[in-house]
C-alpha cells in the first residue's frame, strides 16, 4: 500500500508540473502575441487614420476648388458658404497626419510640411480669384484660372496625397499580415496547449484509474488473504483440538500400557518379599542352632518363588522399555526435520516393495503398482516409512487360504496427492478402524509379532506431510488405506509461516503489488 500510494503520489506531482508548465507556456505566449496583436492594431489603426486623414484633405481641398469656379461662373454667393471652412479643416487634416506621422514614425510618408505649403497656396490662389471676380475683376480672375497655376497646384497635392496614401497601404497590408500571422501563431499555440493539457489529463485519468483498480485488487488481495487466514486458523485450531484429542488418547494408553507392567512389578516384588521372609527366618533359626522346621517353603522360595518373581519382573522391565523406547520414537518422529524435494513416486513405492520383498515370496503375495502416481515435492524417508510401514502391515495380515494381493495407486486433485494401499487381507473390523491407529492398539487375533506402533507412526508422519489417512475394510475380504500428502510442502510450510506471521500476508499481497504496478 504504501509503495503505491507513493507511486501514485510520484505520479501525480510529474502530471501537476507539466500542466504547471503547459499552463505558464500557453500565458506568456498569449500575452506575449497579445502585446504583438495592440501593437500591430495600433500602427494598423493609426495608419488607417492617416490614409483616411489624407482622403479627407484631398476631398476638401477637391471641395474648395469646385467652390471657386462654381462661384466664377455664376457669381453666386452659396458656393464661397464652405471656402473658409475648408481652407481651415484642411489645415487641421495636415496638422493630424502630422501628428499620427509621429505615431507611426519613420513607418508613414513625411509629406505634412509639403502638403501644409502646397494647400496654403491652393487655398491662396482660391482665395485670390474669389477676391478679384468680387471687386469686378472676373476676366482677371478667370485668366488666373486658365493660367494653369492651379491646377498645378492641384496635381502636387493630389500626387502627394496618392504617394503617401499608396506607402500607408503598404504599411497597412504588412500590419495585416503580420496580425493574421499573430492570430494563426495563437491559434496554434491554443490547439497545441489543449493537446498538451488534455493529453496530461488523460495521462491523469490513466494513472487514476490504474491507482484505483490497483487498490481493488490489493483489497481484494487482503479479503481473499484474511479469508485464507480465517480458514487457515480454523485449520490449525481443527489441527490443534486434534492434537489435543491424540495427547489425550495417547497419554491414557501409555498410562494404561505402563500401569500393567508396573502392577506386575508390584505383585512379583511382594512374592519375592515374601520368599526373602522365610529365607530370613531359615537363616535365623540356623544361626541360632535350632531346626527350621519347613524346609519344603525354603525349598519353594529358592528354587520357584525367587527366580520365578525375578523372571516376570525382568519381563515386565522389558516391557516397559520397549513402549518407553516406542513412545520416544514416535515423538522423535514428531519433531524431526524435514527437507522437501521433488520424488519420482513410482520409483519410490518400487523401493519399498522390493525392501518387503523376501516376506512378499515367503507369504506366495504379490504386489503391484496402477500407474500413473503423481510427482510431489516432499521427504524421502518420511514417504519411504509410510509405504514401508503400510506394505509391511498388508502382508502381515494376509488371508490364509488365498494368495496375498497389494495394489498401490495414487492421484492429485488441486494442492493435494492422494494414494491408496490395498490388499486382500484379512480386514478390520468396522468396530477398530478407528483404535489401530492409536499407539499400542491392534486389532483381530494377535498371531503376528509386534507391539501396535506402526499405524501410529504412519498417522504422525502423514499429518506432518499435510494429510490424513483413514482406512476402509469390510472386516473379511481386505483392507484400503487410503492417505493424502501436500502435493508441494515447501508452499504448505510457507502457508504455515504466514499463518503464524499475519503481518507476512499484507507483505506479501505489497510485494505482489509491486510486481504488477508496471503501467
Amino acid at each position: 500500500m504504501k509503495y503505491v500510494d507513493k507511486r501514485f503520489l510520484a505520479y501525480n506531482l510529474a502530471l501537476a508540473t507539466a500542466a504547471a508548465v503547459v499552463l505558464v507556456w500557453i500565458s506568456l505566449e498569449a500575452h506575449d502575441y497579445a502585446r504583438t496583436v495592440e501593437e500591430d492594431l495600433g500602427f494598423a489603426s493609426a495608419s488607417a487614420k492617416a490614409d483616411q486623414t489624407l482622403g479627407e484633405l484631398l476631398a476638401t481641398t477637391l471641395e474648395a476648388e469646385t467652390g471657386q469656379r462654381g462661384y466664377l461662373l455664376t457669381q453666386r454667393e452659396k458656393f464661397l458658404d464652405d471656402l473658409s471652412a475648408a481652407r481651415e479643416k484642411a489645415l487641421a487634416d495636415v496638422e493630424a497626419y502630422r501628428k499620427l506621422h509621429e505615431i507611426l514614425g519613420d513607418k508613414a510618408p513625411p509629406v505634412e510640411a509639403r502638403l501644409q505649403d502646397e494647400v496654403a497656396a491652393k487655398f491662396a490662389e482660391l482665395a485670390r480669384t474669389v477676391q478679384l471676380a468680387r471687386n469686378g475683376e472676373r476676366d482677371d480672375a478667370l485668366a488666373v484660372v486658365r493660367d494653369e497655376s492651379g491646377a498645378e497646384l492641384m496635381r502636387r497635392i493630389r500626387a502627394t496625397v496618392d504617394d503617401a496614401r499608396q506607402k500607408l497601404s503598404v504599411f497597412r497590408d504588412h500590419y495585416r499580415t503580420e496580425l493574421r500571422i499573430t492570430s494563426a501563431n495563437l491559434r496554434r499555440t491554443t490547439r497545441e496547449g489543449t493537446f498538451y493539457i488534455l493529453l496530461l489529463s488523460a495521462l491523469a485519468l490513466v494513472t487514476i484509474t490504474w491507482h484505483t483498480r490497483q487498490l481493488s485488487r490489493v483489497r481484494q488481495d487482503l479479503r481473499e488473504a484474511n479469508h485464507q487466514l480465517e480458514s487457515r486458523v480454523q485449520e490449525r485450531t481443527r489441527q490443534l483440538a486434534r492434537s489435543n484429542e491424540d495427547i489425550q488418547r495417547y497419554t491414557h494408553i501409555v498410562g494404561h500400557d505402563l500401569r500393567a507392567p508396573l502392577v506386575n512389578i508390584m505383585g512379583f516384588t511382594r512374592e519375592l518379599e515374601t520368599a526373602i521372609e522365610v529365607l530370613k527366618a531359615y537363616v535365623s533359626a540356623s544361626l541360632a542352632g535350632k531346626t527350621y522346621e519347613d524346609l519344603t517353603g525354603v525349598k519353594a522360595a529358592i528354587d520357584e518363588d525367587a527366580p520365578e518373581a525375578l523372571h516376570f519382573i525382568h519381563v515386565s522391565l522389558a516391557r516397559m522399555d520397549t513402549l518407553i523406547a516406542a513412545v520416544l520414537k514416535l515423538s522423535r518422529q514428531g519433531h524431526a526435520a524435514l527437507h522437501p524435494q521433488r520424488i519420482d513416486m513410482r520409483a519410490l513405492v518400487e523401493d519399498c516393495v522390493s525392501q518387503i520383498r523376501a516376506q512378499l515370496d515367503e507369504a506366495d503375495g504379490e504386489a503391484s503398482i496402477i500407474p500413473p502416481l503423481p510427482e510431489i515435492v516432499s521427504d524421502v524417508v518420511a514417504l519411504k516409512q509410510i509405504f514401508t510401514n503400510l506394505l509391511d502391515n498388508a502382508v502381515k495380515y494376509f488371508a490364509a487360504g488365498r494368495p496375498g494381493r497389494i495394489t498401490i495407486s495414487g492421484g492429485a486433485s488441486g494442492a493435494l496427492a492422494y494414494f491408496e494401499v490395498r490388499d486382500n487381507g484379512r480386514g478390520v473390523e468396522p468396530k477398530d478402524q478407528q483404535r489401530i491407529f492409536d499407539l499400542f492398539r491392534r486389532a483381530g487375533a494377535q498371531d503376528q509379532p509386534g507391539e501396535g506402533v506402526g499405524l501410529a507412526y504412519v498417522v504422525t508422519l502423514v499429518r506432518r506431510l499435510g494429510g490424513e489417512i483413514k482406512v476402509d475394510s469390510d472386516g473379511a475380504t481386505g483392507s484400503t488405506f487410503r492417505f493424502s500428502l501436500a502435493r508441494d510442502l515447501e508452499a504448505a510450510n510457507l502457508e504455515t509461516a504466514s499463518l503464524e506471521d499475519p503481518a507476512m500476508i499484507e507483505n506479501g499481497a505489497a510485494k505482489n503489488m509491486k510486481a504488477q504496478a508496471k503501467p
